[in-house]
């Protein structure tokens, strides 16, 4: 399959031109030029240097493939849904795995307010990865191009509404991430806690209310992270205790039992010979001198 290169370039009179680089503080935000690039069944990597970089803002949108780019002298990698951006005069290094089908987004732009925009969109740095697509990106990304192909006299206007909405939602996007990031950031406190606490018999709903929603939300959330649910986790816990306590101490199986939350002894060992196939007497004796 051939690589298709769909590019359109204006100019600073909206005409289309070879020379699109430039930089103007007439407009907040203007669309230089933009298009979609598909590579595939490459017989090298593709490679784009410009030392100098551009006097423009340049931004890919990563929609399938990876890139390689340079950014303060080292190099960085990004997967399909990332996000890399280069600023007026800065050095422009990126490049396209050959054995891999690539789709992007390309799009250079300048403005007098276009630090404020990206700002305001959460994207003040030269790289970001979206946890989920969008799902009015890509036909955004063709309004962008549409309007870029047909030069009316209201164009500019319009490219740049499409622009911002484009920023806008890769800034809700970035939000998005972020806000996860909090919210592991949360439970990994409750998973401390938990762990300091495990032996307290404490309700699930305890844990719940530290985290801030229902024992059924904490429950799902919890898994959905750890792999387990909250009480199986503590489960766990206690059996690593129970395991350690086991092989390096003297404690009698009722000590061990009580110590990590059980008050049952025979349940204990129930719940100890169902993950290990040993009973706790016969795990110490197998695996102790």
């Amino acid at each position: 399959m051939k690589n298709q290169h769909n590019y359109f370039i204006s100019g600073r009179d909206g005409q289309f031109v070879l020379d699109s680089d430039y930089a103007t503080d007439e407009y907040d935000l203007f669309v230089n030029s933009c298009g979609i690039d598909c590579y595939t069944g490459l017989k090298k990597n593709y490679v784009m240097s410009r030392k100098s970089g551009r006097k423009d803002y340049l931004l890919l949108y990563i929609e399938e493939g990876s890139c390689v780019f340079e950014h303060n002298g080292k190099r960085n990698s990004v997967n399909e849904n990332s996000i890399v951006l280069f600023r007026p005069e800065e050095s422009q290094f990126y490049s396209y795995a050959m054995e891999n089908t690539t789709r992007v987004f390309w799009v250079h732009f300048t403005g007098r307010k276009v630090e404020e925009v990206l700002k305001s969109c959460n994207l003040d740095t030269s790289f970001a990865h979206l946890n989920f697509k969008p799902s009015h990106l890509e036909s955004t990304i063709y309004n962008i191009i549409a309007e870029f192909k047909r030069p009316t006299e209201f164009y500019r206007a319009i490219c740049s509404s499409y622009l911002n909405i484009f920023l806008s939602y890769i800034g809700d996007a970035l939000c998005n991430n972020k806000q996860k990031n909090v919210v592991n950031e949360r439970l990994l406190e409750v998973a401390k806690n938990i762990l300091t606490t495990y032996d307290q018999n404490l309700p699930i709903e305890y844990y719940a209310d530290i985290y801030g929603c229902s024992v059924n939300q904490f429950t799902i959330i919890f898994k959905e992270n750890f792999g387990c649910t909250p009480r199986a986790y503590i489960t766990q816990q206690r059996l690593n205790t129970a395991e350690n306590l086991l092989l390096n101490s003297n404690f009698s199986i009722k000590k061990i039992a009580e110590s990590i939350g059980y008050e049952d002894p025979l349940y204990f060992s129930r719940i100890f010979k169902k993950k290990y196939g040993y009973s706790p007497r016969e795990f110490k004796d197998l695996y102790t001198l």
